[in-house]
């Protein structure tokens, strides 16, 4: 099982719950699996239209954010 379907399958099961948090401005913020989940897809979609090949690799440089997860 891949991690996508992984995610998949929890956003199906248990939708509300928060799978991740993170500080927005000082405030902890959640992200349901149900969001988590829709965030997955779009950015899947949009590296798909952007040409990347199921299977590439991209690499990001950067301060840790939960954009980076998806």
């Amino acid at each position: 099982m891949t991690v996508a379907q992984r995610v998949a399958q929890w956003a199906e099961k248990t939708p509300d719950v928060v799978a991740l948090r993170h500080k927005e401005l000082g405030v902890w913020r959640g992200i349901s699996w149900s969001q988590y989940w829709d965030q997955v897809t779009d950015v899947g979609h949009a590296f798909l239209a952007l040409g990347l090949m199921a299977g590439a690799r991209v690499a990001i440089h950067a301060e840790n954010r939960p954009e980076w997860l998806m």
